[in-house]
């Protein structure tokens, strides 16, 4: 048979239980003592939190404080669970984020800032999860970003901006949190940089890329973000720069490039991304480059 517990050990657990209690919840008037208000400390001895108590849960509102007295959180409580307005703000005082909770879980407009208190973040909510509208700023208050949520995921229009011009960097469409659609990119002066299409997050179909003096600068077509097939190259004053096609990002089968004056560069057979059979190769005068032509293996000259 198991014996209990003898009576003069039990004692004393029971006393230093209610003396680790007695240093952490300390009444401050007879209301307090009451059960009523309660107060918790920090190790150091400074206010931590502090608020009402119904049948054991915290109810009404309640204010945390950081370890150097300045505010962490002020909000109500119903059964324990957060309702209403709350506001957190950093151990420098600095607000960090504040908005509405329902049941504790994020209902409605969110608002965060970064440590010198400037507004960087506006999302809305609902029970808990992404779902509406959300803005993003640079420090300096221009707009960085917007775009839309469904259920938690990127979904419609979206875009983002230079915090040097203000101008839009890029601009598509995002289908379950993936981009989708023709998006476009752009130089911070806000001439197109690239446009092309994806499909659930990958680039497909034809690419172009472009100068920022409005050239053309690539055109080729891609599979699942891979280059594949046949791309074209120019030079920024329009001039043919390359052609050939690549297989899985790398460039294979013949292959031609020309100095921007329009005079051949070089031409042959590209093998797994190397030169391979034979080459031939011409100066911007469009001499023989001795050195460039011949017979290659893979990348390595043998004649």
């Amino acid at each position: 048979m198991r014996r209990a517990p003898h009576a003069p050990l039990l004692l004393a657990l029971a006393g230093a239980a209610l003396a680790t209690a007695a240093q952490e919840i300390r009444p401050e008037s007879p209301q307090e003592s009451a059960g009523q208000v309660l107060t918790l400390y920090h190790p150091n001895g400074a206010k931590a939190r502090e608020g009402p108590i119904h049948r054991g849960r915290r109810s009404g509102v309640w204010t945390a404080w950081h370890e150097n007295g300045q505010l962490a959180y002020r909000g109500a409580f119903q059964d324990y669970l957060r309702q209403g307005p709350w506001v957190y703000w950093r151990p420098n005082g600095v607000k960090r984020t504040d908005g509405a909770l329902r049941d504790d879980r994020r209902d409605g407009t969110w608002l965060s800032y970064d440590k010198d208190g400037k507004r960087i973040a506006e999302s809305t909510w609902s029970r808990g999860v992404r779902h509406g509208p959300v803005r993003r700023w640079f420090p300096d208050g221009k707009l960085k970003s917007e775009g839309m949520y469904v259920q938690g995921l990127r979904n419609g229009p979206g875009a983002s901006y230079s915090q040097e011009t203000g101008e839009k960097s890029e601009e598509g469409s995002y289908e379950a949190g993936e981009r989708t659609g023709v998006w476009t990119f752009y130089f911070p002066s806000g001439k197109k940089m690239r446009q092309g299409a994806f499909v659930a997050g990958n680039s497909v179909g034809e690419w172009t890329t472009w100068y920022e003096n409005g050239r053309v600068e690539t055109r080729g077509h891609f599979l699942e973000n891979e280059q594949h097939g046949p791309w074209t190259g120019y030079h920024k004053n329009g001039q043919k720069s390359f052609e050939g096609s690549f297989e899985g990002g790398v460039p294979e089968g013949p292959w031609t490039r020309w100095w921007s004056s329009g005079q051949k560069q070089s031409e042959g057979v590209i093998l797994g991304g190397e030169w391979h059979a034979e080459w031939r190769a011409w100066d911007r005068e469009g001499r023989v480059d001795e050195k460039l032509t011949g017979t290659y293996d893979r990348g390595t000259k043998i004649d």
